[in-house]
């Protein structure tokens, strides 16, 4: 995966767009902020990935109820 950047609003807004290049973000930062007057306007740039890998799928074979002593 490459890295990207999102423009980030301070009072809670959610970014939507992956920006490829850094300065596409700080252009759309300062287009948001240039209609948003007093608002802050953060260009974050992911740095690094984490994930936890979905556990494995295991089969048990069941025992023939036939074979059980009882």
């Amino acid at each position: 995966m490459n890295k990207f950047w999102v423009v980030w609003r301070s009072d809670g807004w959610t970014p939507v767009v992956r920006h490829v290049t850094k300065q596409s973000a700080l252009n759309e930062a300062k287009r948001l902020a240039e209609g948003n007057a007093g608002k802050e306007f953060f260009v974050l740039e992911a740095i690094s990935l984490t994930t936890r890998p979905p556990p494995p799928v295991v089969t048990t074979e069941l025992e023939d109820p036939e074979s059980i002593p009882f």
